[in-house]
């Protein structure tokens, strides 16, 4: 009888999910309840007896439907999808224990992961992801932002049974542009591997596919958060993943140590690119000690970071004074595109007063297509420095680049004339270059 029973329990819940087995469940309800209530004769029902049917059957629809449906996380966690359609039950018990089970055991591993949650479906829900689409809008359905999903098979290869797996993954974010949304894709496409076969007993490499998909799960959650601008969590959720990777010769760590690294430098960027920022506005200058510190991991992860230079030769300008230091740092951008470094060196050494090589950077800087932006904020710089320290020749460096960048003839005398009066005994050559320009400024009619 336990036998029987056992079996008509596992026949249910295998069929359970399926439309046909409510009905059936409803109709064997309604007779059962039928015969127990008014026998074979159904005119000896009474009305309460029809509510308490009606009652009965409402209580296995709300069951199933409670059931059956896949709930989606609450918006202040972050979702994970696994969806993986296996061809068998046997299978399915073997990957559910040694793939998915540590896959979920490892994602728990670590102080980032309390607002994990891991949406494992049923195989029978995952047959019915048949395309990227489907995943994405069961994605949004219930609320995650990363899905690994897929299908498993058994087949014979040389006579021995095989694990035949083949995974994808998909992320969801808020829109953005179409060629970063495709790097983003070739990015995720090879940090796991996504096609294997794997003998039926070999529980170590299921294993190992758990350690691959869970770095991998954790990286895409890293992506997503960057994406959605949650850039605090963001850092702290990449930095945890950047020390989980083993550093071992893998093909797929390499590519996702490099990827991470890569990811963690662009969240610590942007962190350290804010604080500058709120350094700007107000002038606190414990906001460039937290710049330092964010830019000297981003040096960790690359020496040769654009951002993590650039900003930290500012704050080794604006707090010490240090115009050697910065310089060192700023030789360290030449190789990047662009004027803002050579705008940093005509600076540094305007600042130090050799106004001759620094004129000779502001040359070159001024040949750049994209410098309009670098040299407002440039010029806006000069002028607190001068306004702080009150060194003449920066006076000439305005009157220079309003000269021959920004064509502002007016401001550019204005300047210059500034700079005449201060009569700065060394800078003789720049005090006669200045007047040569205002006589020539007041000499074309169509300018003054």
């Amino acid at each position: 009888m336990d036998i029987k029973f056992k079996d008509f329990y596992e026949l249910l819940s295998k069929a359970w999910h399926r439309p046909s087995t409510l009905l059936i469940s409803i109709v064997f309800s309604v007779l059962l309840l039928g015969w127990y209530f008014a026998g074979v004769d159904v005119k000896n029902i009474e009305l309460i007896e029809i509510y308490l049917i009606g009652f009965s059957v409402a209580i296995i629809i709300a069951i199933w439907f409670l059931t059956v449906r896949i709930w989606p996380v609450r918006s202040d966690k972050i979702g994970i999808l696994m969806a993986l359609a296996l061809e068998n039950e046997d299978q399915e018990k073997i990957i559910g224990e040694d793939f998915l089970t540590t896959f979920e055991k490892l994602l728990r591993e670590g102080g980032e992961t309390e607002d994990l949650v891991v949406k494992k479906i049923s195989s029978w829900q995952a047959k019915k992801l048949l395309t990227i689409n489907d995943v994405s809008i069961m994605m949004n359905r219930i609320n995650c932002v990363v899905s690994i999903y897929g299908r498993g098979r058994i087949r014979p290869i040389d006579g021995k049974d095989f694990h035949i797996l083949e995974l994808n993954s998909v992320i969801t974010h808020k829109p953005i542009p179409k060629l970063i949304s495709q790097k983003l894709a070739n990015d995720i496409s090879g940090i796991y591997p996504t096609q294997l076969e794997i003998p039926i007993k070999d529980f170590r490499t299921l294993q190992d596919l758990s350690i691959y998909t869970n770095l991998s799960a954790r990286y895409m959650v890293g992506v997503t958060l960057l994406i959605n601008k949650k850039i605090v969590r963001a850092q702290s959720f990449l930095e945890d993943l950047y020390s989980r990777i083993p550093h071992i010769n893998d093909v797929y760590l390499n590519k996702l140590r490099i990827l991470s690294s890569r990811r963690l430098r662009e969240a610590l960027s942007f962190s350290a690119i804010t604080c500058y920022a709120d350094y700007k506005k107000t002038k606190k200058k414990p906001l460039l000690d937290t710049t330092e510190q964010l830019c000297k991991r981003i040096l960790q992860l690359d020496k040769n970071d654009f951002t993590g230079n650039n900003l930290t030769a500012i704050v080794k300008f604006l707090r010490d004074r240090d115009t050697q230091g910065a310089k060192r740092l700023i030789k360290k951008l030449k190789g990047f595109p662009g004027p803002t470094w050579k705008m940093s060196m005509a600076f540094l050494l305007a600042y130090e007063g050799d106004l001759r090589n620094s004129k000779s950077y502001y040359f070159s800087a001024f040949s750049s297509s994209d410098s309009q932006g670098v040299f407002i904020e440039s010029e806006e710089f000069i002028q607190e420095i001068y306004d702080e320290d009150g060194k003449v020749e920066l006076l000439f460096v305005l009157g220079f680049i309003n000269y021959h960048y920004k064509k502002d003839y007016i401001l550019s005398i204005e300047y210059f004339n500034q700079f005449i009066e201060a009569n700065p005994a060394k800078f003789q050559d720049e005090i006669k270059e200045s007047k040569g320009y205002i006589k020539k400024i007041q000499s074309d009619s169509d300018v003054v």
